[in-house]
């Protein structure tokens, strides 16, 4: 075992080198909406954890919706552990499984939103160049998500 008190320098002495932030933890996921939150979520499984080394955090997320009623707008996943950072070109996606979805939208990301705790649900737009939000609509009450997604603060 090795024991530091102050962090440990990785290639170099400088600042930039030192490892002195390392956190694990849980989260509690929530499914929300961009334009008015569901009236009613239900939940039969509601997971989050997390790594936190340095500037980069990494979520893990498991959504498994008993019920779901009302809502508009674009879901969302909130409660992520951190703020995101504000910088768009840093920003990426990543594939989700989604299962129980009320229409053929399987090509599915998630994004996290800038200077946030939200991540944003998006599908694939088809043929356009562009992608589009998954709508709270488009959910059911039997939805399940999962994903893993790394994202700077």
């Amino acid at each position: 075992n090795l024991y530091l008190g102050g962090g440990a320098f990785i290639g170099g002495t400088a600042t930039a080198n030192k490892l002195d932030d390392y956190e694990e933890g849980t989260w509690t996921p929530v499914l929300t909406a961009a334009s008015g939150a569901p009236s009613s979520v239900g939940y039969s499984t509601q997971s989050g954890s997390y790594v936190k080394i340095g500037k980069m955090v990494t979520v893990w997320c498991r959504i498994t919706l008993s019920s779901l009623s009302g809502g508009s707008g674009n879901g969302q996943i909130s409660g992520l552990p951190y703020t995101s950072e504000n910088h768009d070109s840093l920003r990426g996606n990543v594939g989700v499984m989604l299962d129980q979805l009320d229409s053929d939208n399987r090509q599915c990301f998630i994004q996290v939103d800038l200077s946030a705790t939200t991540m944003t649900l998006v599908k694939d737009a088809g043929q356009s160049s562009s992608h589009a939000g998954l709508e709270i609509g488009e959910l059911t009450g039997n939805t399940d998500i999962r994903f893993q997604y790394s994202y700077t603060v």
